[in-house]
């Protein structure tokens, strides 16, 4: 690590956006089980918390896409869990009280908190989790792609928003070929391979791997040249899912669907949005569907987007496959670093998924 970079993680954990607890473990209290944490997830949220506008609390352990194995039950006789089970954890912590949780509508929770956010995550050796947060893993699914099942629920959950039937034959467009659009990419032609996906992205290796898939993608440096492109193939796409969250593909969103098309957006928006008139209008025009989509649906012990991912691991669906990097728990701070400068075009870092292996 140079002494540029050594002083910026350095501060990194000054400002406690970063700190690893390895040991300080506590007895699991309540309905509390202790995970030894094992994969964690880097998830593009986690450089807002660390690198730019900072995190809900302070200390704060990160990592909220996390799997491990049951290494402390306090109350054998009344919990489902034991020690040596392998689970995935639901990182949200509803408040079961409001509206939303009445409803069963976890993710719409008023007063929620968050593994990895709100209160300490999966980055540590170490960490007491509600039963009701975790999924069993089935014996022939990795704690890898376990780790992925919060990303690849989300992206799921989005899907369904399109209400797509089975035999259906649709060009459907895909803004942003990171971790989360190629995951779109492999879903979707899982389970729907009539249609046509084309893929957008100003990297070329992300877009040379949405080729590897199986889509049609097109690399789009610049801001001109995605003007071009939109004028070019302006109300083309029967459905475009955002998952830049860039103001601008935003607006390109709706200049891509074409006339009773569907438009999912999914990324977390990085700036204010302004919608020119006309955009207004052709909106109005081509009577378009606009759907906001959060998190994913959760529901213990019943049929939810976690547990509908989760069967489709079990028969061969593999985020891990688009892991990149592999590191250790030493190398978080300098690899977020890289993942921020990258992100403001200081300097590149290719980088589709980075896992973090505890053990």
């Amino acid at each position: 690590m140079n002494k540029e970079v050594k002083g910026k993680y350095l501060s990194l954990k000054k400002n406690a956006c970063f700190e690893v607890l390895q040991q300080n473990r506590t007895v699991p209290i309540g309905d509390q089980v202790e995970i030894a944490m094992h994969k964690v997830g880097i998830c593009a949220s986690d450089i807002e918390r660390t690198c730019r506008f900072g995190a809900y609390t302070y200390p704060l352990v990160i990592g909220h896409e996390m799997s491990g194995i049951i290494s402390r039950v306090e109350d054998k006789g009344r919990l489902n869990f034991k020690i040596g089970d392998r689970v995935a954890v639901f990182p949200l912590l509803p408040c079961f009280a409001c509206e939303s949780c009445d409803r069963k509508k976890f993710a719409l929770c008023k007063s929620y908190s968050y593994y990895g956010s709100r209160t300490n995550g999966g980055m540590s050796s170490y960490l007491n989790v509600n039963t009701w947060n975790l999924l069993k893993i089935p014996d022939n699914v990795s704690l890898e792609d376990a780790a992925l099942l919060e990303p690849s629920a989300v992206v799921l959950h989005a899907i369904k928003k399109l209400e797509l039937s089975r035999d259906v034959s649709l060009n459907i467009c895909i803004l942003g070929a990171g971790f989360l659009g190629l995951l779109c990419i492999n879903l979707l032609k899982k389970n729907y391979q009539n249609c046509k996906i084309t893929v957008l992205d100003r990297n070329n290796y992300k877009t040379e791997e949405a080729r590897s898939l199986g889509a049609e993608a097109e690399t789009i440096p610049s801001s001109e040249e995605m003007e071009l492109f939109c004028d070019k193939m302006k109300s083309s796409f029967d459905c475009v899912l955002e998952f830049v969250g860039a103001p601008e593909t935003f607006v390109n969103s709706i200049q891509l669907c074409k006339a009773n098309g569907t438009i999912v957006w999914i990324g977390n928006i990085s700036a204010d949005l302004s919608i020119p008139k006309s955009l207004v209008s052709s909106i109005l025009r081509k009577e378009l569907r606009i759907l906001g989509s959060w998190n994913s649906d959760y529901k213990i012990n019943s049929s939810c987007d976690w547990t509908a991912t989760l069967d489709l691991m079990s028969k061969g669906f593999s985020p891990s496959k688009l892991i990149s990097n592999r590191i250790k728990i030493s190398e978080v701070g300098e690899t977020l670093l890289k993942m921020n400068d990258h992100k403001n075009r200081i300097s590149e870092f290719k980088n589709i998924k980075t896992l973090v292996e505890l053990r």
